[in-house]
């Protein structure tokens, strides 16, 4: 019999028709009453007018069948009511043989069996008209023990697939791996030991879920076990990468380059590509890597092997190439392969590669098997550094010859002092002098070249520093030495006259010890000329150095400068180099005649009396020529007079003697 609320809510729902008589339209006796009836009056719920539960006769259920069914129907009624508490407690009737029911989750029970339950309706509804009410199963509408079940199931699972979703969100590792466990989930290999494996690795997928779909996801039941499986052979995977990383340690640590290339060979260790001719290479780097002091431990983690293995690959390739000395194919591998050198600049490509051929070339005269990776960022520092500072040099030197042209001793200074030109000595007390031997090398360069506008490079500017230093010092030491010697000359001391004289940085000529009086007493001669010229007693004394600059020096100070004092007045008292040379080039040359007299007189008496005999002998000649020239008179005279024997005796003896002299 159905109870009148049940008959009136079948009949509102268009399941069954309206029952008038209570009784029911089959009147059976009381012995016919059957189990199913006695199992709903437990529940307060009438037998249906439905001739079928779930298949079955209802006058031919048993006991426990029909408990069961009971039960169920109560389930059924206990939805229609909406009311989860309700629910919950017809849930959990032993009789309706159900599992795994969560209080906490009642409500999600209530809604997800009531859209069930209106979802069968709704189905049953298009079947009713056809089949009478007496032949219909009850189950038609009504939800079956399974279908609860299922639906209790899939409540539990989605409840916790949330509590994973929730764990992953909270990175909390303990509340992931309590949920992973969860029965309703029925996932297959979770392990605690991999607890640390699905947290991050559902993390990472969640958030490429996230990142794909453009807003908060959450991951399906499926999903999860695929992740938990893959963790489980990451994990296994993992175990044996780490024994193959303890292996390769230990052949680094034992120094053997053929044991360690064939563990890094082993695909368990999850490396790089290696190269087994460069075994070597690997060893050595490595067993470095391992012996840095900073690590605080021995044994070399996966990921460094991997960083420091990739790059002692691409080394070894690199170490082929350069050998085939291509820049070319040297620059593509320096830009291409996994090298991982820092600050490499694409400009600076073709002297990395001519400075690293060089280097490689240089290692293997050496004995160096291989450039390590460590020698090629060097050489690739090294390299920026050089490029860097050419351009910074070459601002520079902009500067320096822009300052120069200026004309500005200052500014020029302050161009030569700037830190990218790397100019050596510089001294900034020294500053005009620098800038006059800049503007003469400068100006030797135009007219050699013939361009104007020709300017000064590093090496012609730190080699004008460096002459402007030398300079320097030698008109010091001149200066020096010249206020020595009219000290000296002043002090009428002839041997320290004489050593000042012959001081080597003086540079006098002709200094000779034997003229030490003559030099003391002629110079002291013309130092008292300057003093009576109206000489100044002034500190300052000028001095023409290379007939090109002026150097200024302090008597009292004995120090110098280029720069003219203030006030400067020249000490005209004191003899100047060029005076001290002319005296003493004087007394030298006076005495150098005196002693040339001397050495050759026997040769000059001789000369003497070879140009006296000369004298003679041109007189005498002169003579002869004079009487040959008079004998023609002679002869007349001889003709004209009466020769007595007197004047006959006398012609004869005048021709005689005419004879003689020509004879002679």
């Amino acid at each position: 019999m159905f109870s009148s609320s049940f008959s009136l809510y079948l009949y509102k729902l268009g399941i069954a028709p309206q029952i008038q008589d209570l009784l029911g339209k089959v009147d059976f006796t009381e012995e016919e009453i059957s189990n199913m009836t006695k199992e709903l009056e437990k529940y307060g719920i009438q037998m249906p007018a439905f001739s079928k539960i779930g298949g079955i006769l209802a006058n031919e259920l048993s006991v426990d069948e029909a408990a069961l069914h009971a039960a169920v129907f109560a389930i059924n009624e206990a939805i229609d009511k909406r009311q989860a508490e309700g629910t919950m407690k017809a849930l959990s009737n032993p009789n309706a043989m159900l599992r795994n029911m969560q209080s906490a989750l009642a409500q999600d029970y209530q809604d997800a069996l009531s859209t069930a339950k209106k979802t069968k309706e709704a189905q049953a509804s298009g079947r009713r008209s056809s089949v009478s009410s007496e032949e219909r199963d009850v189950y038609e509408e009504l939800l079956t023990q399974n279908e609860i079940q299922s639906t209790i199931n899939l409540v539990n699972t989605q409840a916790a697939v949330r509590s994973v979703n929730q764990a992953i969100d909270a990175q909390d590792e303990a509340s992931l791996l309590a949920a992973l466990e969860l029965p309703a989930l029925g996932l297959v290999g979770v392990s605690q030991v991999n607890a640390r494996w699905y947290l991050e690795h559902l993390k990472s997928h969640k958030e490429h879920r996230n990142q794909d779909a453009g807003y908060a996801v959450q991951l399906e039941r499926e999903e999860i076990q695929r992740v938990v499986s893959s963790c489980n052979d990451f994990a296994e995977a993992e175990k044996r990468k780490l024994n193959a990383i303890a292996a390769i340690n230990t052949a680094i640590r034992l120094g053997n380059a053929e044991e360690t290339v064939e563990h890094l060979l082993n695909p368990e260790a999850q490396l790089p590509i290696v190269y087994q001719s460069a075994a070597k290479l690997y060893q050595n780097e490595l067993f470095n890597l391992q012996m840095q002091g900073s690590r605080d431990t021995a044994d070399l983690s996966h990921e460094e092997l991997c960083v420091a293995v990739e790059m002692l690959s691409a080394v070894s390739v690199l170490n082929e190439v350069l050998d085939t000395k291509d820049p070319v194919a040297v620059t593509e591998l320096l830009c291409d392969s996994p090298l991982g050198f820092s600050n490499m600049d694409h400009e600076n490509m073709q002297r990395y590669a001519d400075t690293l051929i060089s280097l490689r070339a240089e290692a293997l005269a050496q004995g160096q098997e291989f450039l390590s990776w460590n020698d090629v960022q060097k050489c690739i520092d090294t390299v920026n550094q050089q490029v860097h500072e050419e351009h910074e040099r070459v601002i520079a030197i902009a500067e320096i010859n822009e300052a120069l042209n200026s004309g500005d001793v200052e500014k020029t200074l302050s161009a030569l002092l700037l830190p990218t030109a790397k100019l050596q000595g510089v001294n900034p007390d020294t500053a005009k002098h620098y800038h006059d031997v800049l503007l003469h090398t400068k100006d030797l360069i135009c007219k050699s070249s013939g361009d104007e506008s020709a300017v000064l490079w590093l090496d012609q500017i730190q080699e004008a520093i460096y002459t402007a230093n030398q300079e320097e010092e030698e008109a010091l030491r001149l200066a020096e030495a010249v206020a020595d010697i009219n000290l000296s000359v002043s002090e009428g001391d002839t041997d320290s006259t004489l050593q000042a004289l012959q001081v080597p940085c003086v540079g006098l000529r002709g200094v000779l010890a034997e003229c030490a009086d003559d030099y003391q007493a002629e110079l002291a001669k013309r130092q008292a000329l300057n003093a009576a010229d109206g000489g100044d007693g002034g500190v300052w004394v000028k001095h023409r150095i290379k007939d090109r600059y002026d150097f200024y020096y302090d008597l009292q100070t004995q120090k110098g400068t280029w720069n003219e004092p203030q006030e400067f007045v020249h000490n005209t008292s004191q003899l100047t180099k060029e005076e001290i040379q002319s005296t003493v080039g004087s007394v030298t040359a006076e005495y150098n005649r005196e002693q040339l007299w001397l050495a050759n007189e026997p040769l000059i008496i001789l000369l003497q009396a070879r140009i006296r005999g000369y004298l003679v002998r041109r007189a005498h000649a002169e003579r002869l020529e004079y009487l040959r020239q008079q004998e023609p008179n002679v002869v007349r005279l001889q003709v004209q007079h009466d020769c007595t024997n007197h004047t006959d005796n006398h012609t004869l003896c005048f021709y005689s003697a005419f004879q003689d002299a020509q004879s002679t």
